[in-house]
């Protein structure tokens, strides 16, 4: 709250003032008594009236003045608002004329609303606000010196902390809900920092760093390798050329070399051809014997009664047929295998997956289950305060039974009996002047008298006629004595019966204090049920999730469990296709070996023909 301008016309010290605050800090000097404090009281008054400022109306005007009026303008929560107080001291008793507070929402009159409206917007009493903003002399130690009730009751209203209260109750609630998300943004998080790691364990950039140095390397050897080139075609081209002309010449001297010495040798080539072919022969007798013998051998681990190559080659025909098949078959059961293995391998991560969801759902309703215990603690300790509300009202509220007037009456009858105690007190005051007066006259007669004078002429009392008045005069102060004492006693029984009528209207503010800080805590009470509520329905819903959540995961484990012992089965399928598929090829090895055998002995016939007809023959 700020005070923005304040004006004074007929209030106490000041006869027109009118004074702007703008923002900042403004410091107000001068001597005691100069009416700084009047501006402050001022301000004071003009919020809550004659409460704040401990003086009855009639000492707020200006004396010698009939009408006193105060105009504040301040702002409040960013609303600027406008209230204006006018008090009439024409009468026997000042009575406020106008009261108006003009704000956004309306405009409201009357000192008993005005004050209500004010209460409610600055959530503070004239007591509370006073004692916030201004401290008084003698008054320092108020708060120190007060019982502890009446110092919690004003640090309460002071610090505001109901309010506090329902902010921590929201701050409690959007932590939650930020919790719920973080923990959604950390599995998302999650995830990625894996896809991270993954791709990080591939070692891309190395790889690719490494591949650009080896395509840097290969690309300089091409370019060294295509300068060699060029340079070796041309050698090549010098080299060709010269070769061409050396080879005409050594055709023509080898032509006549080779006429020369086919002849020469043509004898000597024919005699060690003839014996060479003989022991050639023998060799090659010797090999076909070998690989009869082999063949036999080879046949006998074949399933062939005969080295038929027609047949041998039927049979490895079938055996590559299905030794493809056994191959075709292996790839489709390893293909089946990993995909198994993957399907395994997803439904386990899932399920990992939905079991730690399942525990952050549980974690959650232990936490709410937790909150949900500590705010029925606090609604039961504010329903003990409700109910130590509920007696002060009706404590209060009995001493309206038997008093003369309600508690809407309290103020006016408080004033009433103000009036009347000035009245009496003006009267006790009238009487002793009159008394004391009377008391000066009686006390000078008596001493003329003593002294033989007349009391009222001063003549010699043998010839004065009014000797006799003294007795009056003292019958008249024994009279006004009485009467005083009758002043006296009206006086303190008005006096008795302001404080009671005092104790009344403080009784009345407390009423409407309790009734409204009853309706704040009950507010928060229900308030705090419905949160409550609410807990108890998202406990019970985050417990079902997590359930759920564990039944998916226990199938997800389950079908983890089946595809595993899919991948198992088709492992087991590649293993006996494997080794079926070595026993195949070990047959098309022995197959092979025969069909090898028997081409290698069939040459080895010929070619013993063969040096038999060349070892016969003549040379020409």
């Amino acid at each position: 709250m700020r005070f923005q301008r304040v004006r004074l016309e007929n209030f106490k010290c000041y006869d027109d003032a009118d004074l702007r605050l703008d923002r900042g800090v403004t410091v107000i000097h001068g001597l005691n008594g100069s009416g700084k404090s009047s501006l402050l009281e001022a301000c004071f008054f003009a919020l809550y009236g004659s409460k704040a400022i401990d003086e009855t109306l009639e000492e707020v005007v200006t004396i010698g003045a009939e009408d006193c009026t105060i105009e504040l303008w301040f702002a409040h929560g960013g609303t600027e608002y406008h209230l204006t107080r006018r008090v009439r001291n024409t009468g026997e008793q000042a009575q406020t004329a106008k009261c108006v507070l003009e704000t956004p929402e309306g405009t409201f009159e009357g000192a008993r609303d005005v004050r209500r409206r004010v209460t409610e917007l600055l959530r503070m009493d004239d007591e509370a606000f006073v004692n916030c903003a201004y401290v008084r002399q003698g008054e320092v130690n108020k708060l120190i010196n007060a019982s502890p009730s009446e110092r919690q009751d004003m640090l309460d209203d002071l610090l505001q902390l109901g309010k506090l209260e329902t902010y921590r109750e929201r701050a409690s609630d959007a932590r939650l809900g930020v919790g719920r998300v973080r923990d959604d943004k950390r599995g998302a998080l999650s995830q990625l920092d894996e896809q991270i790691a993954e791709k990080e364990a591939k070692d891309l950039h190395e790889r690719l760093n490494s591949l650009e140095t080896r395509r840097s390397e290969v690309n300089a050897k091409i370019e060294q390798f295509t300068d060699q080139r060029e340079k070796a075609r041309e050698t090549l081209e010098q080299a060709t050329t010269v070769l061409e002309e050396h080879a005409e010449k050594r055709e023509e001297l080898a032509a006549l070399e080779d006429d020369v010495a086919s002849l020469r040798e043509a004898i000597t080539e024919t005699e060690t051809e003839r014996t060479r072919l003989k022991d050639r022969i023998s060799e090659v007798r010797t090999e076909r014997e070998s690989l009869e013998a082999d063949l036999e051998e080879t046949l006998a681990d074949t399933e062939l009664a005969a080295a038929d190559p027609d047949a041998v080659a039927a049979r490895l025909e079938t055996l590559a047929e299905r030794d493809e098949e056994l191959q075709a078959r292996i790839e489709d059961e390893r293909v089946e295998a990993q995909k198994h293995s993957g399907e395994a391998d997803s439904l386990a991560e899932t399920a990992a997956d939905l079991e730690s969801r399942a525990e952050s759902k549980r974690s959650e309703a232990d936490s709410l289950e937790a909150e949900v215990e500590a705010a029925r603690e606090t609604i039961a300790q504010r329903r003990e305060k409700l109910d130590d509300i509920d007696d002060d009202i009706a404590r209060l509220e009995t001493r309206f039974e038997s008093a003369a007037v309600d508690r809407d009456g309290a103020e006016a009858d408080r004033d009433d009996v103000a009036a009347e105690l000035r009245e009496a007190r003006q009267r006790v005051t009238e009487l002793e002047t009159t008394l004391e007066n009377e008391r000066e006259s009686l006390a000078e007669a008596e001493a003329l008298l003593e002294a033989g004078k007349c009391p009222e002429c001063g003549q010699d009392v043998e010839d004065s006629p009014h000797v006799e008045s003294i007795e009056d005069d003292r019958e008249r102060v024994a009279e006004l004595e009485a009467d005083l004492e009758d002043a006296r006693e009206t006086v303190a029984e008005l006096e008795a019966d302001l404080e009671e009528a005092e104790a009344l209207v403080e009784a009345a503010d407390d009423l409407a204090t309790l009734e409204t800080n009853r309706e704040n805590v009950a507010q928060l009470v229900a308030e705090k049920e419905r949160g409550i509520d609410d807990d108890q329905d998202r406990i019970g819903t985050l417990r079902e999730e997590a359930a759920e959540l564990e039944s998916q995961a226990e199938a997800k484990r389950e079908a983890a469990a089946e595809a595993r012992e899919q991948a198992e089965a088709c492992r087991s399928v590649v293993a006996e296709c494997n080794q079926e598929r070595q026993t195949v090829k070990s047959a098309i090895k022995r197959l092979e070996r025969v069909e090898d055998c028997s081409e290698r002995w069939g040459s080895a016939r010929r070619r013993s023909s063969a040096c038999a007809r060349n070892a016969n023959s003549r040379p020409s």
